[in-house]
């Protein structure tokens, strides 16, 4: 399986330990790939959520326009990451969402049938299931407090840190550089600023040396300076030797599905 198409499962498993019989199923739900193009709409707002999708590569969103049609999007979704998921029966989608780039995606309903059918055999793929609709919720918490109260300045720095934090997550990040294919207007409709804006704000954070941005790549050239700017906390979550830290509301979900499992 190519490196980029492990991105689901590595994300996965960095935040639960998987076992073999877990990779094993995530294998197999990767084996299947379907194919969107740029602008495609995967999902319409006010659809029931029965469809969860892995993203395989290429960036989503799920957005909401306006009369005029004006978008805001309201969440991004990375390389790796689960989108339209929603254990609640009867969920309905709140927005649209749509491929910002080429896309591919697989079928997760698989995953989601085992938790429901076999929660005994998959408990770590049910946690990092749950740790992922945690995480979700974090990044929708820190859009609003970036739309609502930040500066274009601070906005934009938030939102590189965040992607480089997600993307590390799945394993797709050299160092402090990462990729982002995104448009100046899809940054613009995540970021509620104009492209003018946009263009304005990324040549100040060039000429600061705090990022370098050119060809579809993003290098934070200082991310401590970066955070102090946008008051970025990252939420690490994972294992391994020492362990990660771990966010206070994901440990908190991890405790509370052990509890109601043991």
């Amino acid at each position: 399986m190519p490196y980029i198409a492990q991105a689901p499962l590595r994300r996965l498993n960095a935040l639960a330990l998987l076992g073999p019989e877990e990779r094993a199923l995530v294998g197999r739900v990767l084996a299947v790939i379907e194919h969107h193009r740029a602008g495609n709409k995967l999902m319409t707002e006010g659809a029931v959520l029965d469809r969860p999708r892995l993203i395989v590569s290429g960036w989503a969103a799920r957005t909401h326009t306006l009369r005029d049609g004006r978008r805001q999007i309201l969440d991004y979704y990375l390389p790796g990451e689960v989108m339209g998921h929603c254990p609640r029966d009867g969920a309905r989608a709140l927005g649209s969402y749509v491929a910002l780039t080429r896309l591919e995606t697989a079928d997760a309903r698989a995953l989601c049938a085992a938790v429901v059918a076999r929660p005994d055999a998959v408990q770590e793929l049910a946690l990092a299931l749950r740790l992922s609709e945690a995480l979700e919720e974090s990044h929708l918490l820190s859009q609003i407090v970036r739309a609502g109260r930040q500066s274009a300045y601070e906005r934009f720095a938030h939102l590189m840190l965040e992607f480089h934090s997600r993307l590390k997550l799945s394993g797709l990040a050299d160092g402090a550089t990462f990729q982002m294919p995104l448009t100046q207007e899809a940054l613009g409709d995540g970021l509620g600023l104009s492209i003018v804006h946009i263009n304005r704000t990324v040549q100040q954070l060039r000429r600061e040396q705090l990022i370098r941005i050119g060809g579809g790549m993003v290098t934070l050239l200082d991310p401590e300076a970066l955070a102090a700017i946008a008051e970025f906390r990252e939420t690490a979550v994972g294992h391994g030797d020492g362990g990660a830290r771990e966010g206070s509301a994901l440990r908190e979900s991890r405790d509370r599905w052990a509890g109601a499992h043991s």
